[in-house]
């Protein structure tokens, strides 16, 4: 884009839009640094190809910006404008947080504000300010029922304190005084609000009730795969959960895919495991919300969950196959051959504990499919649940029969074990379809 401009139809750009160019201007392409003023005469430094987009736009680049090397000289310029009564000591200007120094000249004192708290909150120098500064008896009770009103309405106590000038504790003793509890930051905002505020987000809503095949689908998979850790703060206070779940590298894709079906830009990480002296590969995402865990929680997804699963209470029963579908995938095996006397053989089972297997065999019991031996112990302390020869083809029917999401190597050597069979095995149209989706 910046190769094929000529110099005058920048200068034009510039010109159009109420900046000024220094008169020895030269440009060469889209990479060329550009030092310009606008008509307040702040000054700003960039390359072309990163300002075109901006100001084409509508918008304004900001004078202060961390990467502008002239926003100590535009501050300088703001308090000159704007008729300040003190001057900018600091040499660099870092970022919005940065506690920037000043000097008053008024007490001839040297005070500390960020450039937020000067420029959004009209604050100065603190030690004058503080002499008039009204107190909480000095307000009319008409500005005191003004300020509970415009608190209640959302009215953050920094823009208080900048309305009425006045210190953060003396609005909050106001508050305290009409028994109003003081909101906590991310009380301002719903959970959705507030995650778009994060670096890192994701639908967090999206497991507050299970009612969709894919959402039921997801659920057995955290059941299977999935770790959920709670912190707790001293007081025994949830301060913390982290979703987490891993996979290893062949099915990599499937963790893009958990990502996508909860919007989220969390990042998928690669990790080097070992064990008995070999090292494998695994992909992992770890999800930190303590909405998504609550309601995780509450459907049975729980910490520690090894040894204490249980099937979750509030599932609906339309939603049995998909749920199933997904722990079988994290949780459950499929083998098949032929044995040392050219026999084929086929194994289809899921590890789990006891009340949690128990209740999946009555559910397929009451579908028509059939177990071998119940639910037994394996040689961990897991158990294991067995599905009959004679039901195999039903309990493939049952579990790919509406989830839009399935472990590929899985439902590959599934379709093969059946399709090698020299039964004529009955399977469902959907449950096909399955395999020109992925």
């Amino acid at each position: 884009m910046g190769g094929r401009l000529k110099e005058e139809d920048v200068k034009k750009f510039f010109e159009i839009n109420g900046y000024i160019l220094p008169n020895d201007f030269k440009y060469k392409n889209g990479y060329t640094l550009i030092e310009f003023e606008d008509k307040d005469g702040y000054k700003y430094s960039s390359y072309y190809e990163c300002i075109f987009p901006t100001i084409n736009n509508g918008g304004r680049p900001l004078p202060v910006y961390f990467k502008n090397p002239y926003s100590i000289y535009n501050i300088s310029k703001w308090i000159e404008n704007n008729n300040k009564n003190f001057t900018i000591i600091s040499k660099a200007y870092v970022g919005h947080e940065n506690h920037l120094d000043f000097k008053c000249n008024i007490c001839h004192r040297v005070f500390s504000r960020t450039w937020a708290q000067i420029n959004l909150f009209n604050l100065g120098c603190q030690f004058c300010e503080s002499l008039k500064w009204p107190t909480h008896g000095k307000f009319s009770q008409e500005e005191i029922d003004d300020i509970l009103k415009k608190y209640n309405s959302g009215v953050r106590i920094a823009s208080l304190c900048s309305e009425y000038h006045c210190r953060n504790n003396t609005i909050s003793v106001i508050l305290q005084s009409n028994n109003i509890k003081i909101k906590k930051t991310y009380e301002y905002y719903t959970s959705k609000e507030l995650a778009r505020t994060r670096k890192y987000y994701c639908d967090e809503d999206v497991f507050e009730n299970i009612d969709s095949h894919d959402k039921a689908y997801w659920l057995g998979f955290l059941f299977a795969d999935g770790n959920i850790s709670n912190k707790k703060g001293k007081d025994g206070k949830t301060k913390g959960i982290t979703i987490e779940l891993s996979i290893k590298e062949e099915d990599y894709y499937h963790l893009r895919n958990f990502s996508q079906f909860i919007k989220s830009n969390y990042p998928v990480k690669k990790k080097i495991v070992k064990l008995n002296d070999k090292s494998f590969v695994e992909y992992r995402i770890s999800i930190g919300s303590v909405k998504m865990g609550k309601d995780l929680i509450s459907h049975g997804c729980i910490p520690n969950k090894s040894l204490i699963l249980e099937y979750p209470k509030d599932l609906d029963d339309e939603y049995f196959g998909s749920f199933l579908c997904g722990y079988w995938d994290g949780d459950g095996c499929i083998s098949c051959g032929i044995d040392s006397k050219k026999r084929f053989y086929n194994i289809v089972d899921m590890l789990g504990t006891f009340e949690f297997l128990s209740v999946i065999e009555n559910k397929l019991n009451s579908l028509g499919i059939k177990t071998r031996r119940g639910v037994v112990a394996s040689k961990s302390r897991a158990f294991i649940l067995e599905i009959s020869n004679h039901s195999h083809a039903d309990f493939y029917n049952l579990i790919y029969n509406k989830s839009s999401y399935m472990l590929g190597r899985k439902f590959d050597k599934f379709r093969y074990m059946l399709d090698s069979r020299n039964k004529d095995f009955e399977i469902s149209k959907v449950a096909k379809l399955a395999r020109y989706i992925l």
